[in-house]
C-alpha cells in the first residue's frame, strides 16, 4: 500500500548500504519494543483462483500482500530462527513435516509403509485425511503467541505481530483497481488470523500444530509397531505437513474387530475436532475422507472387505453441525 515495492530494498543492496542499514534498524528496533510503523498495518487482499474458471467465493484464495520490510522481518522471526529453535530443541515432533530437513515425500512414505504394515499383517485399521477451514485466517492470536514463544520466540516480537494483525487494515484489489475503503476488526472483536501471505502465518501454524498433535496424542492410540530386530517401539498417531493432518490408526490386537476400530477412529475424529476448535480452527467436513482397511478370506486367498456395516464417523461443521464424514472404498493393487 506504501508503494514501496520489494524492488526498492533489492536496489539498497548495490552500491552505498547506509540507507539499508537505517532501515533495517529501524525494523528491528520494533519489532524488539512491541510497536510497528503505521504503514505495516495496512494489507491489500488480492483473491486468486484455486481451480479454473471457479470464481465462487468460498472457492478463492485470498492473499495479503504486506509491507516488505516487515514481511522480511516476520521470515527471519518466525520461519527462520523460531522454526531453527524448534528442531533444535526436538520442540516440534518428527511427525510435522513442515521443517527444514524434511521432505513432502518423506510423509507420502511413511503413509505407504503404514499401509504396508496393516496389510503384511493382516490387522484392521483406519485411515483419517483431515482438512481445515481457512487455517491461516482462523489462527486465535492467543494461542498463537504462547505456541510460538513456545519455540523460543521472544515475547515482544510476538506482541509486535499480533499487535500488527489486530490493527491492520485490510484494502481489496479487483479488476477495477484498489478500494479506497477498507475493513478492520474492533477492540472488543479483534481479527483472527495471521494473513495468507504473510512470512509468520505458516510458522505460526507449525507452532500450534505441534499443540494440538501433543493432544491428539494424550486421547488416541494410533499405531505401536516393534522393529524386527531391536524389538524397539515406534508409536505414532498422525502425519502432518503444515495443516494437512492424516490420522493413522491400527489394531492393538491381532483380534480387534473392525467396528472396534471405526468407534476409535469416531474417537479420533472428535478429539482432532476440538483441539483445533481450542486454536480458533475448523474441520472442513466435505474435504475430508476416511478408510476403514479390514480383511477377509475367500478360497484361501485375502481381499479388503469394504463391509457398509462399519459404524460411519461424524465430524462437526464451523457451525456446529455434525457431519459425515465421506468414506471411501479400498482396493486391492
Amino acid at each position: 500500500m506504501s508503494n514501496r515495492h520489494i524492488g526498492t530494498y533489492k536496489a539498497l543492496t548495490y552500491g552505498n548500504h547506509d540507507t539499508l542499514h537505517i532501515l533495517n534498524e529501524i525494523a528491528n528496533a520494533l519489532f524488539n519494543i512491541g510497536f510497528p510503523l503505521e504503514r505495516w498495518k495496512k494489507d491489500l487482499d488480492v483473491s486468486l483462483l484455486k481451480k479454473s474458471n471457479n470464481i465462487r467465493p468460498s472457492e478463492l484464495r485470498t492473499i495479503g500482500t504486506l509491507e516488505a520490510d516487515f514481511n522480511q522481518m516476520a521470515s527471519l522471526h518466525f520461519s527462520n530462527r523460531m522454526m531453527a529453535t524448534g528442531i533444535k530443541t526436538l520442540s516440534i515432533p518428527s511427525s510435522q513435516y513442515a521443517k527444514k530437513g524434511n521432505r513432502s515425500i518423506e510423509a507420502a512414505i511413511v503413509k505407504i509403509l503404514y499401509f504396508d504394515y496393516l496389510r503384511t499383517n493382516k490387522i484392521n485399521g483406519a485411515f483419517l485425511a483431515m482438512d481445515l477451514e481457512n487455517c491461516f485466517d482462523r489462527m486465535a492470536h492467543p494461542v498463537s503467541s504462547l505456541c510460538t514463544q513456545r519455540l523460543g520466540v521472544p515475547s515482544q516480537i510476538t506482541q509486535c505481530m499480533i499487535r500488527t494483525l489486530c490493527q491492520m487494515k485490510h484494502f481489496i484489489r479487483t479488476a477495477y483497481g484498489n478500494s479506497k475503503w477498507s475493513y478492520i476488526g474492533t477492540k472488543n472483536k479483534p481479527l483472527q488470523g495471521a494473513v495468507q501471505g504473510n512470512g509468520a502465518a505458516s510458522p505460526i501454524f507449525v507452532a500450534i500444530s505441534c499443540t494440538i498433535l501433543a493432544y491428539l496424542e494424550r486421547q488416541v492410540v494410533g499405531i505401536n509397531a516393534y522393529s524386527a530386530v531391536t524389538l524397539t517401539l515406534f508409536t505414532l498417531v498422525a502425519i502432518l505437513y503444515v495443516d494437512d493432518s492424516d490420522i493413522l490408526i491400527a489394531a492393538v490386537e491381532k483380534d480387534e474387530t473392525a467396528h472396534s476400530v471405526s468407534r476409535r477412529a469416531q474417537k479420533a475424529a472428535t478429539a482432532y475436532q476440538n483441539g483445533v476448535h481450542q486454536t480458533g480452527g475448523a474441520v472442513r467436513p466435505e474435504k475430508c475422507r476416511w478408510y476403514s482397511i479390514s480383511f477377509k478370506w475367500i478360497a484361501g486367498e485375502w481381499k479388503y472387505d469394504n463391509n457398509p456395516n462399519i459404524n460411519k464417523v461424524y465430524i462437526q461443521n464451523s457451525n456446529g453441525n455434525d457431519k459425515e464424514i465421506e468414506r471411501l472404498k479400498v482396493n486391492k493393487g
